[in-house]
């Protein structure tokens, strides 16, 4: 029988439709599969991949040795002011180089600090304990609730205000243990699997390094207060990121990749507005043509990348910074849309780790430098000359591995970091006023003017 030139156009299509069917359903089983593989691998590897599973692996403690647990009673204590003299607190920072509280300063903090002794007094008894663990159920994914976070925040600036107020008054052993106080505050966050804890403690190890230069300003440490600080600044100070928390990041993260359009977009967009046509039919294709699935071992292959690049020491775990970037532009041309945006969400954070990394050396090198200046009752005149009574070695500035720059000022000193930018900028610092939209270059500094 002869089949027609139609019937043949016909035959052919429904056997290219047929082919195009069986080669599309190979390709998504093969994609599935892949994804199966790499989640098989991570769970093998004893890591968990949703927030309920992290909430396994991060280690319970004993409610007897459990120093969260007593820090959160500290939580419960803290009050403000009325909203006017609150507001004024909060952006109270600590003064720069010799500049004092003004009168109306001090009377603001120290109401601050009374209002919230019990707070205060709850957290030095909290940090007494060996171990921690915060009572934070990850169940949620990214909604789970992390109250422990700000809170931290308050009471480590609420002992900075009362370290401020007593070197005020010269009330340097108070001032010490208050300084000293931020370490163990950081500490309570240890093994915590979360990218967010690193962003917490660099922010704690920034109070403790603008207090002890606050401090080596007014001339008020002695030898003994010098090394104890010089002990604390030196167990801070780590030669890389750690990548534990890219291990809560991710568990929280994989769950969304096999949920549906309409919970990935909340994240994306939390302003509430109702998802337009194109956006529900885009989220509606992308599952049944496999761009979810795409876009996981995408995610996937990222975080994989950066948890290696992380682990190698600095400057060169910096390469984690430039190539997220990249990554999450890369995944943007591809018509992904969640995963590059926590990718670029996780760059912004290593910033900030590494910036506290550099505040910790330039502190270490300051307290090395004043040690000196006891000891010869001069400055040095170059920063070699602090090895090895005073330092190890040289500290590297973990943002190009060369040592940290040093300059010797009329009275004074200056040591700094050229940032995360790479830049020499002649120790150019920042302004304490400087706007979040200034884009002038500045370096990252510790300056003693005595």
């Amino acid at each position: 029988m002869k089949w027609s030139v139609r019937q043949i156009i016909f035959r052919s299509l429904i056997g290219l439709i047929v082919l195009f069917v069986l080669v599309f359903s190979v390709w998504r089983l093969h994609l599935a599969r892949e994804v199966s593989q790499q989640i098989a691998k991570i769970q093998a590897d004893g890591f968990p991949i949703s927030g309920a599973e992290l909430n396994a692996y991060y280690p319970a403690v004993p409610d007897t040795e459990n120093a969260a647990l007593v820090m959160t009673q500290a939580f419960a204590f803290i009050r403000n002011y009325p909203y006017e003299q609150s507001n004024e607190v909060l952006h109270l920072d600590i003064p720069p180089f010799k500049r004092t509280l003004t009168e109306a300063q001090k009377k603001l903090l120290i109401g601050y600090v009374e209002m919230n002794s019990n707070a205060l007094a709850k957290a030095h008894e909290a940090v007494k304990l060996p171990k921690s663990r915060y009572p934070v159920d990850f169940t949620a994914n990214f909604d789970a609730l992390l109250p422990h976070l700000p809170n931290l925040q308050k009471i480590s600036r609420l002992a900075g205000y009362e370290a401020l107020l007593a070197m005020q008054a010269k009330d340097d052993k108070t001032a010490t243990d208050l300084i000293s106080f931020q370490f163990a505050l950081s500490h309570t966050l240890d093994g915590e699997p979360l990218v967010l804890v690193g962003l917490n403690q660099s922010k704690i190890m920034f109070n403790a390094s603008r207090l002890v230069e606050y401090g080596l300003n007014q001339g008020s440490f002695d030898a003994a207060t010098l090394l104890k600080f010089a002990g604390n600044f030196s167990n801070a100070d780590k030669n890389g990121i750690s990548s534990a928390g890219l291990v809560g990041e991710r568990a929280m993260t994989l769950p969304y990749f096999q949920t549906n359009w309409l919970a990935i977009y909340r994240i994306i967009d939390s302003s509430g507005a109702e998802l337009t046509p194109w956006e529900l039919f885009r989220g509606r294709i992308g599952r049944i043509t496999g761009l979810f699935d795409q876009e996981e071992l995408f995610y996937l292959r990222a975080i994989k990348t950066t948890m290696d690049e992380i682990e190698t020491p600095f400057p060169e775990c910096l390469a984690s910074y430039s190539s997220l970037y990249q990554t999450a532009v890369a995944g943007h041309k591809r018509g992904f849309i969640f995963a590059p945006g926590v990718l670029g969400g996780l760059r912004n954070i290593f910033s900030k780790e590494v910036e506290a990394v550099a505040d910790v050396r330039l502190t270490m090198t300051a307290l090395a430098m004043e040690r000196f200046r006891l000891a010869n009752q001069r400055l040095p005149d170059n920063l070699n000359q602090l090895v090895p009574r005073f330092l190890l070695a040289v500290p590297e500035d973990p943002c190009d591995g060369q040592p940290l720059r040093f300059r010797l000022l009329e009275k004074g000193y200056l040591i700094y970091s050229v940032g995360k930018d790479g830049q020499d900028n002649g120790g150019n610092a920042r302004p304490v006023n400087a706007k979040s939209s200034d884009k002038t270059p500045y370096d990252i500094t510790f300056t003693v003017e005595r």
